[in-house]
């Protein structure tokens, strides 16, 4: 029985003459809509491809195990509807060739295989995570000393920042971590002058990135004050003691927020600073004596 595929899984299946981008969230049936759209490749009646000429790449070991047998599971079920299908047999004993592997893994069959084009030694090895940190640390360890001895003001009041007592380590590994960041963005070099740009702020505060973050968590949390105001209006309603005690205290809490969100909604960065250092809460009515003790 075939699966009921949605019409965007078909269109990932289908789609040819192209690049494809899909993007799900976890769980909802990509690796299963990459093998139907394998598989609709291989049995293609008009232009088939031959499973050694693929190419997945994935980021574990696991998941391209399971992609490879999902494969092989599908060929095999398609052979048992028409076991005579010359072209499915000549799919499922290619299938072992086909390269179904990590990302990591073809990058460096690649090397191997053209490393007389990179000018690399043919005997490379790829570091392990141990290998690596040491490496890191020696370097930064180079850096700060080379520093040290020629850095100008700007590195002395780097080390004044990131000084903990008479401890580099936290330098270090500042540099590190930045390098670790850097090296996720397809142009690391690109993405660290973009970080210093962002403290070369020539216009007002509140159109810089720091601006948006601090307009964005006060929007956030006067938000949450708000919905909570307007939960304690709603439980007063029809109970006089508690409208006695409350009503006019949230009430005026309420719309000092109310105005707090008008100034960020119109991006006027100085009438929300103003308004929230003028906020007092109000405090809140007497509790009848009946309802005392």
């Amino acid at each position: 029985m075939s699966r009921n595929w949605t019409n965007e899984q078909k269109d990932a299946i289908n789609a040819r003459k192209g690049s494809v981008l899909v993007s799900a969230a976890a769980g909802s049936g990509k690796t299963a809509v990459l093998v139907e759209r394998v598989i609709e490749r291989l049995c293609d009646k008009e232009n088939p491809t031959d499973a050694d000429r693929l190419l997945i790449v994935t980021f574990t070991r696991a998941a391209a195990g399971e992609m490879r047998e999902r494969i092989a599971d599908a060929i095999v079920k398609r052979l048992r509807e028409n076991p005579t299908d010359e072209n499915l047999i000549h799919q499922q004993m290619l299938l072992p060739s086909a390269k179904i592997c990590t990302i990591d893994s073809f990058c460096s069959g690649v090397v191997k295989e053209y490393f007389q084009y990179l000018d690399i030694s043919p005997d490379f090895k790829t570091a392990d995570e141990g290998e690596l940190s040491v490496l890191k640390q020696k370097a930064v360890d180079e850096t700060l000393e080379n520093m040290y001895a020629s850095g100008g003001e700007d590195f002395r009041k780097l080390v004044e920042l990131l000084f903990v007592g008479r401890d580099d380590r936290n330098l270090g590994n500042t540099l590190i971590r930045l390098y670790e960041n850097s090296m996720s963005f397809p142009f690391p070099e690109k993405w660290l002058d973009s970080l210093s740009q962002c403290y070369e702020v020539k216009t007002h505060v509140s159109h810089s990135v720091f601006g948006n973050i601090v307009c964005d968590y006060v929007k956030t949390a006067v938000e949450y004050a708000n919905e909570t105001f307007t939960s304690i209006l709603q439980s007063c309603e029809g109970d006089e003691d508690a409208q006695k005690i409350f009503l006019k205290a949230v009430t005026s809490d309420k719309t000092q927020c109310d105005y707090i969100l008008s100034r960020l909604e119109e991006g006027s960065w100085d009438g929300a600073r103003d308004a929230l250092m003028r906020f007092q809460a109000a405090r809140r009515g007497n509790t009848p004596k009946h309802l005392k003790g």
